[in-house]
């Protein structure tokens, strides 16, 4: 015959569990209005600029990432949306540029900068129309640190 099980050792384990589903929703909540939930977006400043893009040729685009920071960002990963293009006579949709992504580890030290450098080609088929078309890029940088 089994003996039945004791208030004293069931009363343990219930507070136990009450005391971790307390703690997981306490994490849960939120910060009040005001205070920051995390690091700011949009730290780094990126600039680049190419110049001369021949049909089918491929060249590097220099990007200038600047840290305006008190403290040091490491960078991952650097992509750039192309947006279309306005030519000299006609306009060049994005798909025409092909640009590579960054992938590394990069440290920049507060209040410095450092210059990635990427593939870019103009597809061959875009023809001549396409060349001295000016191109905008946005960039999107990703990385940990800083602020």
């Amino acid at each position: 015959m089994r003996k039945p099980i004791r208030t004293t050792v069931i009363a343990p384990i219930v507070a136990g569990v009450l005391a971790v589903c307390a703690i997981a929703v306490a994490a849960q909540w939120h910060l009040p209005k005001g205070q920051p939930q995390g690091p700011p977006h949009h730290v780094l400043r990126v600039h680049g600029k190419i110049d001369q893009l021949i049909p089918g040729k491929a060249r590097t685009l220099r990007m200038r990432v600047r840290n305006p920071t008190d403290r040091a960002i490491t960078i991952y990963r650097a992509r750039t949306t192309v947006r279309r293009s306005h030519g000299p006579g006609h306009s060049c949709p994005a798909w025409l540029l092909i640009v590579r992504t960054w992938k590394g580890h990069r440290r920049i030290p507060p209040h410095t900068r450092t210059f990635l450098r990427v593939g870019v080609r103009l597809r061959a088929h875009a023809g001549n129309r396409c060349q001295g078309a000016h191109w905008e890029f946005r960039y999107h940088v990703r990385g940990v640190g800083g602020v």
